[in-house]
């Protein structure tokens, strides 16, 4: 058990050891390592660990986890001119599976996507 120095008991703990509260001196050189600090820093607040759950009986027939919930998310619409060629020609690949050719025209690759809408 970590304990405070006796002559200090306002002291906190740091990993570098026990520091002042108010001016951030350092009065006593420990090393603590984090996991450490965190336990002492639970302990001294109160908060207790959950306690682990019993184990069922041998008849006993686990709950089943709940199914996750999968949220559609709307199409939104895509405003071609305001991309670059090079996002056109990504946007294209990935979405609709085609490769524009970067050497034509910025409207000539938007009319080629939306013909293949």
């Amino acid at each position: 058990m970590i304990k405070a120095p006796n002559w200090c008991k306002d002291a906190n703990i740091s990993t570098r050891g026990w520091v002042d509260s108010k001016s951030g001196e350092l009065l006593v050189s420990r090393r603590f390592s984090r996991a450490e600090v965190e336990a002492y820093k639970k302990e001294k607040s109160g908060v207790k660990e959950a306690a682990p759950k019993p184990a069922p009986f041998l008849n006993e027939v686990p709950e089943p986890a709940p199914a996750p919930q999968l949220n559609e998310v709307m199409p939104t619409a895509v405003d071609f001119n305001t991309m670059s060629k090079v996002e056109l020609d990504e946007w294209a690949e990935l979405e609709l599976g085609l490769q524009l050719d970067r050497r034509q025209s910025k409207a000539a690759m938007i009319a080629e996507i939306r013909e293949h809408l």
